[in-house]
């Protein structure tokens, strides 16, 4: 693997020839990490001050599963 710059995320060295001799599929590459952190950041001033807990996540997924399966049982 390449080393890792500051700040920066480690790729392989194949990868990272294969994004030199490419550009075009590394600022894809770049806009598409760019936009993921973009998410994470917004996410985490979404749950910033929430008090909804680990458990209380897990237990309205297993509500909202547990509704979805009965109305596609219906069906």
């Amino acid at each position: 693997m390449a080393p890792a710059k500051a700040g920066s995320l480690s790729i392989s060295k194949e990868a990272e020839e294969f994004l030199k001799a490419n550009p075009t599929y590394e600022r894809l590459a770049q806009a598409g990490v760019e936009a993921y952190a973009r998410r994470l950041r917004r996410l985490d001033e979404l749950t910033r001050n929430s008090a909804l807990t680990e458990e209380d996540a897990i237990e309205l997924g297993r509500k909202t599963r547990k509704a979805m399966h009965a109305r596609l049982s219906k069906e």
